[in-house]
């Protein structure tokens, strides 16, 4: 059973036009299981899958395949950020990292709206569920 709670956040990210790369942040002082499947989606697609102890490209959405990364030990280091190659205004959408356990129940979720003008802009809202029981590395008033 997973408790949530809301904490606020917000990071600003200015990519300049023609930038090689952006990366939308998302970390975590949980102790996150070492079978635990990391997804980071648009509104409408899968941009990353981490799963099994390895990146999944055949279950990203065609127009994230080859620009997409994340941390090879992103489960141990709670840096769950991505990097995305090759920036377009294309990109400009709602991105949400989340992070299931190996039943599927989801352990830690990050909405991160990128909103485009000119420059992209990134501001991040988090949304962090703790396991009921165990303490992450922060305390937060519940």
């Amino acid at each position: 059973i997973y408790k949530c709670f809301f904490f606020l956040s917000v990071h600003q990210v200015a990519v300049d036009s023609g930038e090689m790369s952006v990366q939308l942040p998302c970390e975590t002082t949980l102790e996150l299981p070492h079978d635990a499947k990391v997804e980071w989606r648009d509104t409408y697609k899968k941009a990353h899958v981490y799963e099994d102890g390895s990146n999944k490209p055949e279950k990203q959405d065609q127009d994230y395949r080859g620009r997409t990364e994340v941390n090879e030990d992103l489960l141990t280091t709670g840096d769950l950020s991505l990097t995305l190659q090759y920036p377009t205004d294309g990109d400009t959408d709602t991105y949400t990292c989340t992070v299931y356990s190996k039943e599927g129940k989801i352990i830690f979720l990050v909405w991160s709206c990128w909103v485009c003008i000119d420059q992209l802009y990134c501001f991040f809202f988090y949304i962090k569920c703790k396991q009921q029981g165990g303490q992450s590395k922060h305390s937060y008033n519940q």
